[in-house]
């Protein structure tokens, strides 16, 4: 039983140590865009999200990293020249980021709405709030890739 706890701590503190980087890495970033966000919609006297969010959807998106870096999918060219590892896994870090992304937007609204088309509607629609909101997934999409 001992030897149980022993093999479940160190593995705890191997997975830690592992969404470590990326968490702190995320968290920087999407406070800064939390941060320039704010700063953009206090011009227009909106009032914009919280760095709670932005923190929560650090760690989130750190644990999609480490959960997307198990995959064999991944260790697809680890013999090639280091170019090709990196840009396949931002590419593959990318899609995975920005699915989770969307369904964060998406789960939310089609429990709402009721429905995907109202959801597309009210996404897309011709209004300054429609805008507002493509800007700003679009910017946290582009910092999340980065």
């Amino acid at each position: 039983m001992i030897a149980l706890l022993g093999n479940l701590g160190s593995f705890v503190k191997y997975e830690f140590l592992q969404v470590l980087p990326p968490t702190i890495f995320f968290l920087c970033a999407f406070n800064i865009v939390a941060f320039t966000t704010e700063l953009i919609l206090e011009q227009n006297q909106i009032q914009g999200s919280t760095y709670a969010v932005a923190t929560v959807l650090a760690l989130v998106i750190g644990k999609v990293v480490l959960v997307v870096n198990k995959l064999p999918l991944l260790h697809r060219f680890n013999g090639k020249p280091l170019f090709y590892p990196i840009l396949f896994k931002s590419t593959i870090f990318t899609v995975f980021v920005t699915i989770v992304r969307l369904l964060e937007h998406w789960v939310p609204a089609l429990i709402k709405t009721g429905g995907p088309v109202a959801r597309r509607n009210s996404l897309l629609s011709i209004s300054y709030g429609g805008i507002l909101r493509l800007a700003r997934f679009g910017s946290l999409s582009v910092s999340s890739s980065i």
